[in-house]
């Protein structure tokens, strides 16, 4: 299923349950809502510059949810999704909610936190920096899961934000296969420049920290996207660690017809 696709079957999918919601709830006395313990992502730092496309998509995500939410009459959950639409616009790296461990029976807990991990790490994997579109709709659709776990459980909109998680984690997987590119600057300063190409197209990667995905021999590469030191830190850092020291150069002079070194 292709993005656009995806994104046109979720908004067949909830266009009538706004409708639905609309004409019952607006008909009808508010019913009571229990609120389940808080499961909101503790402050975040501000968003790397290089992922505005992702965190513009997830704003434009969030408000949809938010508005979902308004018509199912769930103002929790509306206000919520809107305070995350409005970080995510500030320019705060908002992540997926987290998962309340210590109040989810144990099973549930165990597969919902396996689940935000697995796309944690797709999305830190590159997903947010080359597929920013399909890796906010993944985003999206864990927080719809979660929450849906604890006010939807009764309705197929459980079932439904599940596998449309499921969907869009996977199409992400997919879209991360290949080999990814990436040109860091010399120890000694300067830029160096490679050429990524395929059967497809080439890309050159000619500014340190410029990166590319390739995902078949027949693929084009990805546009070069440049990234700042914490993405680039987050990607390779641990690469980057492991890498041996520098080698040292010594001079040595010694004296005429002897072993002895000079000073």
């Amino acid at each position: 299923m292709t993005i656009s696709g995806a994104k046109a079957w979720r908004r067949l999918h909830f266009v009538p349950l706004v409708m639905a919601g609309c004409l019952i709830g607006c008909a009808t006395v508010e019913p009571p809502v229990t609120e389940p313990p808080t499961t909101e992502s503790p402050a975040q730092p501000a968003a790397a510059p290089e992922l505005a496309d992702f965190y513009n998509s997830l704003r434009d995500q969030y408000l949809l949810l938010a508005d979902y939410h308004v018509a199912e009459r769930d103002w929790t959950s509306a206000s919520l999704f809107r305070s995350k639409a409005d970080a995510a616009a500030a320019g705060v790296a908002v992540e997926a909610e987290t998962v309340p461990i210590a109040t989810l029976p144990e099973a549930d807990a165990a597969r919902f936190q396996q689940a935000r991990d697995t796309m944690n790490a797709a999305l830190r994997g590159g997903g947010r920096l080359f597929f920013p579109e399909l890796a906010a709709e993944t985003q999206i659709d864990f927080d719809c899961w979660l929450r849906g776990h604890w006010f939807l459980n009764h309705l197929s909109d459980l079932v439904v934000c599940e596998s449309l998680f499921h969907s869009s984690l996977a199409r992400l997987q997919a879209s991360l296969r290949g080999s990814m590119f990436t040109v860091f600057a010399n120890p000694d300063g300067t830029e160096s420049t490679i050429s990524v190409s395929s059967e497809g197209g080439a890309v050159q990667l000619d500014h340190p920290n410029q990166a590319t995905i390739l995902g078949s021999s027949t693929a084009p590469p990805r546009p070069p996207v440049a990234m700042d030191q914490t993405t680039t830190n987050e990607l390779f850092g641990r690469a980057l660690a492991a890498q041996p020291p520098p080698p040292v150069s010594v001079v040595l002079y010694f004296g005429s017809g002897g072993t002895a070194t000079l000073p």
